[in-house]
């Protein structure tokens, strides 16, 4: 397996209610040396802030609700040495084994963008709204 740990890379993963996946995931990007992993408890009731953190992630809380908002309050706050900043997935959807080819690009690139749309268990994982969101084109 190719370590990702020489790169200065923070991981943030916004969770509500996610208990029951969140440990394999953490588990999972460790096993690619990446261990600066910050979690986003986003008014879970199960427990997915304290089992981050006991799988080893940094856990901190935004009580208002929505993704977009547990993405901003991960963003607050960086260690100065992070370059890179990967948005992940609490439940487990995201397919990490790409991780070492996408974080080998880095040098190449400013910003790289994962498609789930890309691959069918990909949309498999997505919603409705979320397969019909992302096909949209974008207009800049």
């Amino acid at each position: 397996m190719i370590s990702c740990q020489i790169l200065p890379v923070l991981v943030l993963i916004p969770v509500r209610n996610e208990a029951e996946t969140i440990t394999a995931v953490i588990q999972t990007l460790q096993s690619y040396g990446l261990t600066q992993i910050r979690v986003v408890d986003n008014g879970s009731t199960d427990g997915s802030g304290a089992i981050a953190e006991q799988a080893g992630a940094e856990v901190v809380t935004e009580p208002i609700p929505g993704y977009g908002q547990s993405c901003w309050r991960g963003l607050q706050h960086l260690p100065a040495q992070v370059e890179w900043i990967l948005f992940c997935d609490g439940d487990g959807s995201d397919d990490l084994s790409q991780l070492p080819s996408l974080l080998a690009t880095t040098a190449e690139y400013d910003l790289i963008l994962g498609n789930r749309r890309a691959t069918a268990a990909g949309r498999a994982v997505l919603t409705p709204a979320q397969n019909f969101g992302s096909q949209l084109p974008f207009v800049a």
